[in-house]
């Protein structure tokens, strides 16, 4: 990892420069999970591991927890003081806070992840209607760690937690998948204050699936960049379109899916 300093106007940016080029990655193209990692949440700590013995076509899974990230980020960022200009143009039709994206993410999440002869994934209605999850104890959502919840759903993700409820309802695994939301700009900064280009968006998805002894069996995490951008005419600081980006962030993580799924079906 290199770190280059440049002048822009009074301003001094300091840009962070990886070794794989995550930043630049070009649009269309996939992020590998042996690529290098970086500071930014988006891509860190891609990979995979899974016990091939728990899994089968007589296995029941069940996923007890959807969450995502608080916001939608501006994965690129740097320290300009556009960032200080994003609300007056981050609202149009649609806000950074993830939650409404979360709530729409479910079919793709339960479409894509039901396609695989390695388990049998029960019904969201199997699950959030049982009354033994209703009456499960969610995990801690903590001021550093922080997430929204799924629409139905609770923030169950600690092993012991997730163990208890395979249990009860019988499961082999329980599953609990944490989504982050994001774009990129390919464009120009204009002193900070201006940005114009294109908006890609980024979607990364962690995946944890827990066995009825606490064990974790199956461990994900990848990520996609969409690929088709939009457009962002022209905007003050750096906010972006999130009612035009809405779909591209779905084909994304149905992107992001299919390759965890994919993995795990080979």
């Amino acid at each position: 990892m290199i770190t280059v300093s440049k002048m822009t106007g009074l301003r001094k940016v300091m840009v962070t420069v990886v070794t794989l080029a995550l930043i630049s990655i070009q649009p269309g193209c996939q992020i590998s999970n042996k690529s290098a990692s970086t500071s930014m949440t988006l891509f860190d700590a891609l990979g995979r591991s899974k016990d091939a013995s728990a899994f089968g076509a007589d296995k029941i899974f069940g996923i007890v927890s959807i969450t995502a990230e608080p916001h939608i980020t501006q994965v690129d960022a740097d320290s300009s003081l556009s960032g200080a200009f994003g609300a007056l143009s981050s609202d149009k039709g649609f806000i950074k806070n993830s939650q409404q994206m979360l709530d729409k993410s479910i079919p793709t999440v339960f479409s894509s992840m039901s396609k695989t002869s390695n388990y049998l994934l029960l019904p969201e209605k199997n699950v959030t209607g049982d009354n033994v999850y209703t009456n499960a104890k969610a995990s801690g959502n903590s001021i550093f760690g922080k997430k929204n919840i799924a629409r139905g759903y609770k923030r169950i993700s600690d092993e012991k937690n997730m163990a208890s409820l395979a249990r009860d309802l019988g499961l082999d695994a329980a599953v609990h998948v944490n989504i982050s939301y994001g774009y990129s700009i390919d464009g120009t900064n204009y002193n900070g204050l201006v940005q114009v280009g294109k908006n890609f968006a980024t979607v990364k998805v962690d995946l944890m699936a827990v066995n009825q002894d606490g064990k974790v069996i199956w461990k994900e995490s990848d990520a996609t960049i969409a690929e088709r951008p939009v457009s962002r005419d022209t905007q003050v600081g750096d906010a972006a379109n999130f009612k035009k980006l809405e779909p591209h962030m779905l084909q994304s993580l149905r992107a992001t899916l299919e390759k965890i799924m994919s993995e795990l079906n080979t």
